[in-house]
């Protein structure tokens, strides 16, 4: 079913039960998340949204991650039940966070996918402001670069291996973001570099109770998995992928739904 919320924000919903709310990462939408919805519907009620800025959704130049939080609870609320299981992938996990500090109490568990830490802010922070400097660059001078700007970040989203053995597909992701409207990636990716600017700490959703999975990719050259222990939190759970990117929603599909089965099921 698909529905839209009087603030703006779209979403579909599929399966009953439980409810778990997937929150995209930067240049994710509700059909990011189709090859998950048979089988975790079997399971949960399954809601995927776009966030602001990303497909059905509104826009606003002034995304912040604090209004991403504010409408991910409006989403919460929508739907009515006492708590959610939460999974966020990349950026969604900062959101997740955000949403934790004031209101932990609606999440029953998280599981944070290619998350970053306050280690990975510093090297992270000058791969973000080139993204978002080519994107004003070419937003200035009226030019589209789509085919550029996916090219310049392929290496980062994917693991070598897989780039190598999945030609086709890359060349699908490559016109996908052709496709996007650059300028609302553009809004999030600025909304992100203020909050880091901020000095606005990603805190784990374990660090006010919330029991925490974290999945990440041995190859993720974007949020390094060496990096995770330096700021891990004893209510964490970590789990490495071996010979994975940054995005796990793809390569590591399989074991992602086996691992979010299980760790929802978990007493």
């Amino acid at each position: 079913m698909d529905g839209r919320l009087e603030s703006g924000i779209h979403f579909v919903t599929v399966g009953e039960d439980e409810p778990v709310v997937f929150v995209n990462g930067l240049f994710q939408s509700t059909e990011s998340w189709q090859g998950f919805i048979p089988s975790l519907s079997r399971y949960y009620q399954v809601i995927v949204y776009d966030m602001a800025n990303q497909g059905k959704s509104y826009r606003d130049e002034q995304i912040s991650i604090r209004k991403h939080a504010s409408d991910l609870l409006k989403l919460l609320q929508h739907f009515g039940h006492e708590k959610y299981f939460l999974i966020g992938h990349s950026y969604g996990c900062r959101v997740i966070s955000e949403l934790a500090k004031t209101h932990s109490d609606r999440i029953r568990k998280a599981i944070l996918t290619a998350t970053s830490t306050k280690s990975m802010m510093t090297r992270n922070k000058h791969i973000y402001e080139t993204w978002y400097s080519v994107l004003e660059l070419a937003r200035r001078e009226n030019r589209d670069i789509g085919e550029l700007f996916a090219n310049l970040i392929v290496p980062f989203i994917y693991s070598p291996a897989f780039i190598h053995a999945n030609q086709a597909f890359i060349n699908h992701f490559v016109n996908t973001i052709k496709q996007l409207q650059l300028e609302g990636v553009s809004h999030n990716l600025r909304a992100l570099l203020d909050h880091i600017n901020q000095d606005e700490v990603m805190r784990s959703p374990a660090s006010f109770g919330v029991p925490t999975l974290i999945i990440q990719g041995r190859e993720d050259y974007l949020t390094p998995s060496s990096l995770l222990e330096m700021d891990g939190h004893p209510g964490e759970t970590i789990k490495i992928v071996p010979d994975c990117g940054h995005a796990l929603t793809v390569e590591a599909r399989d074991l992602m739904i086996q691992n979010i089965v299980e760790f929802f099921d978990e007493g």
